[in-house]
């Protein structure tokens, strides 16, 4: 059984103790809570988290900012063209090999702009492990399906093109007549 995506439950905080220095350490503690329990995760994702467990209704650039000066400063960071990924103690994103798939709960349901590249190539080895090959097109979709999207919007197919790219130059994968498949 594949490991099943779900977000990190969070106790409530006042909102009005958000801007406080005696905040600091809890929302610290919070920020590691869920990037261990979820990471890799992109940061907007992280503070929307931290925000709405302090019933906070937007994440705008004052939040952010003061959640990315409390993130400890030990919890690894990569960075993609669009979006900051943070990972949990330990994990190595040049090794990363694990992927987690959409399970029952709408929770559980990501959009490809919401996993890093590592976890998505991660993704397409599996599939192309178990299809032998596939068509760009439908490697894709079958991704975006494993994160629980119903459909895949030009976006996401081409945040999945983009890794799939990147896998060819590496070497990780093979392209023949629009094919893909593992060397």
């Amino acid at each position: 059984m594949l490991p099943v995506y779900a977000p990190v439950s969070l106790p409530q905080g006042n909102p009005v103790d958000f801007y406080e220095a005696r905040a600091n350490p809890v929302l610290s503690d919070q920020l590691r809570r869920v990037v261990d329990g979820e990471g890799p995760l992109p940061e907007v994702l992280l503070f929307k988290r931290i925000a709405r467990a302090w019933r906070l209704e937007r994440t705008g650039s004052r939040i952010s900012e003061r959640l990315r000066r409390l993130v400890p400063a030990d919890i690894n960071r990569t960075r993609e063209v669009e979006a900051t990924f943070y990972w949990p103690t330990g994990a190595d994103p040049r090794a990363w090999q694990q992927f987690r798939v959409a399970g029952n709960q709408d929770e559980s349901r990501r959009h490809a702009s919401e996993v890093c590249a590592e976890e998505i190539s991660a993704v397409i080895k599996h599939v192309l492990h178990l299809a032998g090959s596939a068509p760009r097109s439908e490697l894709a979709k079958t991704v975006c399906k494993v994160f629980g999207m119903a459909r895949t919007p030009a976006e996401a197919e081409a945040r999945v093109n983009a890794v799939v790219d990147s896998m060819l130059q590496a070497g990780a994968v093979l392209e023949n007549e629009g094919y893909i498949r593992r060397p």
